[in-house]
Protein backbone atom coordinates (compact mmCIF):
# COMPACT_ATOMS: atom_id res chain seq x y z
CA UNK A 1 0.00 0.00 0.00
CA UNK A 2 1.40 3.42 -0.93
CA UNK A 3 1.43 6.70 0.87
CA UNK A 4 -1.23 9.23 -0.05
CA UNK A 5 -0.18 12.84 0.45
CA UNK A 6 -2.70 15.68 0.43
CA UNK A 7 -1.96 19.37 0.13
CA UNK A 8 -3.67 21.39 2.86
CA UNK A 9 -4.23 25.10 3.18
CA UNK A 10 -4.67 26.13 6.82
CA UNK A 11 -5.95 29.49 8.02
CA UNK A 12 -7.66 31.14 10.93
CA UNK A 13 -11.40 31.60 10.48
CA UNK A 14 -11.06 35.39 10.68
CA UNK A 15 -9.02 35.53 7.47
CA UNK A 16 -6.45 37.73 9.19
CA UNK A 17 -3.52 36.05 7.46
CA UNK A 18 -2.77 34.26 4.22
CA UNK A 19 -3.30 30.49 4.46
CA UNK A 20 -0.24 28.35 5.01
CA UNK A 21 0.28 25.39 2.71
CA UNK A 22 1.46 22.04 4.07
CA UNK A 23 1.55 18.47 2.83
CA UNK A 24 -0.14 15.85 5.02
CA UNK A 25 -0.03 12.09 5.12
CA UNK A 26 -3.56 10.71 4.74
CA UNK A 27 -4.01 8.43 7.75
CA UNK A 28 -7.51 6.98 8.08
CA UNK A 29 -6.40 5.37 11.34
CA UNK A 30 -5.93 8.84 12.82
CA UNK A 31 -8.90 10.77 14.14
CA UNK A 32 -7.92 14.43 13.82
CA UNK A 33 -5.86 16.64 11.61
CA UNK A 34 -2.66 16.32 13.63
CA UNK A 35 0.06 18.96 13.50
CA UNK A 36 3.47 19.26 15.04
CA UNK A 37 3.06 21.44 18.13
CA UNK A 38 5.33 24.18 16.77
CA UNK A 39 3.09 24.62 13.73
CA UNK A 40 0.12 25.96 15.71
CA UNK A 41 1.91 29.28 16.11
CA UNK A 42 1.91 29.70 12.33
CA UNK A 43 -1.91 29.93 12.33
CA UNK A 44 -3.06 33.10 14.05
CA UNK A 45 -6.38 33.27 15.86
CA UNK A 46 -6.65 29.65 16.97
CA UNK A 47 -7.50 29.01 20.59
CA UNK A 48 -6.71 26.09 22.82
CA UNK A 49 -9.90 24.15 23.54
CA UNK A 50 -8.72 21.31 25.75
CA UNK A 51 -5.90 18.99 26.75
CA UNK A 52 -6.05 15.36 25.61
CA UNK A 53 -4.07 12.18 26.15
CA UNK A 54 -3.19 10.49 22.85
CA UNK A 55 -2.53 6.78 22.44
CA UNK A 56 0.33 5.96 20.10
CA UNK A 57 2.00 2.67 19.19
CA UNK A 58 4.94 3.81 21.32
CA UNK A 59 2.78 4.76 24.33
CA UNK A 60 0.79 7.77 25.48
CA UNK A 61 1.57 11.43 24.92
CA UNK A 62 -0.19 14.64 25.95
CA UNK A 63 -1.67 16.76 23.20
CA UNK A 64 -3.79 19.88 22.83
CA UNK A 65 -6.87 20.53 20.71
CA UNK A 66 -6.98 23.93 19.00
CA UNK A 67 -9.83 25.51 17.03
CA UNK A 68 -11.24 26.93 14.89
CA UNK A 69 -9.10 26.30 11.82
CA UNK A 70 -10.23 26.59 8.21
CA UNK A 71 -8.84 23.76 6.10
CA UNK A 72 -8.87 23.21 2.35
CA UNK A 73 -7.89 19.68 1.31
CA UNK A 74 -6.47 19.43 -2.24
CA UNK A 75 -8.43 22.52 -3.36
CA UNK A 76 -11.78 20.95 -2.40
CA UNK A 77 -14.32 22.86 -0.27
CA UNK A 78 -13.22 24.67 2.87
CA UNK A 79 -14.13 23.10 6.21
CA UNK A 80 -13.76 24.44 9.73
CA UNK A 81 -12.38 21.92 12.18
CA UNK A 82 -10.34 21.28 15.29
CA UNK A 83 -6.68 20.34 15.08
CA UNK A 84 -4.65 18.18 17.43
CA UNK A 85 -1.16 19.45 18.23
CA UNK A 86 1.29 16.92 19.59
CA UNK A 87 4.84 17.57 20.82
CA UNK A 88 7.58 15.66 19.01
CA UNK A 89 5.25 14.97 16.07
CA UNK A 90 7.25 15.40 12.87
CA UNK A 91 4.59 14.82 10.23
CA UNK A 92 1.19 16.36 9.50
CA UNK A 93 -1.49 13.63 9.58
CA UNK A 94 -4.89 13.98 7.93
CA UNK A 95 -7.34 11.82 9.90
CA UNK A 96 -10.86 10.66 9.21
CA UNK A 97 -12.82 13.50 10.89
CA UNK A 98 -11.64 16.24 8.49
CA UNK A 99 -11.91 13.82 5.54
CA UNK A 100 -15.54 13.10 6.38
CA UNK A 101 -16.30 16.76 7.09
CA UNK A 102 -14.93 17.67 3.64
CA UNK A 103 -16.93 14.83 2.04
CA UNK A 104 -13.72 13.33 0.66
CA UNK A 105 -12.90 9.63 0.29
CA UNK A 106 -9.68 7.70 -0.20
CA UNK A 107 -9.34 6.01 -3.60
CA UNK A 108 -7.06 3.12 -2.63
CA UNK A 109 -6.56 1.91 -6.21
CA UNK A 110 -5.70 5.36 -7.57
CA UNK A 111 -3.76 6.41 -4.44
CA UNK A 112 -5.61 9.73 -4.28
CA UNK A 113 -8.42 11.59 -2.59
CA UNK A 114 -11.72 12.03 -4.40
CA UNK A 115 -14.53 14.47 -3.71
CA UNK A 116 -17.82 12.73 -3.07
CA UNK A 117 -20.86 14.31 -4.64
CA UNK A 118 -23.50 12.54 -2.60
CA UNK A 119 -24.02 11.72 1.06
CA UNK A 120 -26.23 8.69 1.66
CA UNK A 121 -28.05 9.51 4.90
CA UNK A 122 -30.09 6.30 4.83
CA UNK A 123 -27.03 4.12 5.41
CA UNK A 124 -24.87 6.68 7.17
CA UNK A 125 -22.21 6.28 4.51
CA UNK A 126 -21.04 8.10 1.42
CA UNK A 127 -20.85 7.01 -2.20
CA UNK A 128 -19.02 8.23 -5.29
CA UNK A 129 -21.33 8.64 -8.28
Amino acid sequence: MGRIIANLKLADTEGSQAPISVDALVDTGATYLTLPYAMKDRISGVRKKRDVVCSLASGSVNGEIFAPVDVIINDFDVITTEVLCVPDCNEVLLGYIPLEAANVAVDMLGHRLVKLNKIDLKKGGTHVH
